[in-house]
């Protein structure tokens, strides 16, 4: 589990195996989020680029640092994060964009 800062918060990167279902994913999301409360997590399935994705975000956007997007989209699966909701921030997990049937949309709130 690779963590670095950014803009004041925690983010950290945890490798799973996939597929894993949507309950599964939402236990995992509960578990990592009560661990870690105040972090961001990405939830992804291949760690092949983890440092490529984690050096473009810290160092973005500085050209040096590619978004390295087709790995992204195959292996993305999901984040944990503070997101604007009705009433206020709330922490969700949203799917990413390998997420098999809610890429880019909420799956569930965490709080």
């Amino acid at each position: 589990m690779s963590a670095y800062n950014k803009g004041g918060r925690t983010w950290r990167t945890i490798l799973i195996k996939s597929p894993i279902s949507d309950a599964d994913l939402v236990a995992l999301a509960r578990y990592l989020h009560d661990l870690l409360r105040d972090e961001s997590i990405r939830i992804v399935d291949d760690a092949s680029q983890i440092k490529a994705y984690e050096d473009w975000d810290q160092n973005y956007p500085d050209a040096a640092y590619p978004f390295p997007e087709q790995w992204v989209r195959r292996h993305h699966i999901a984040t944990i994060n503070k997101m604007l909701a009705p009433g206020g921030a709330a922490w969700q997990l949203m799917g990413g964009s390998a997420h098999p049937t809610r890429p880019e949309s909420k799956i569930a709130d965490l709080e």
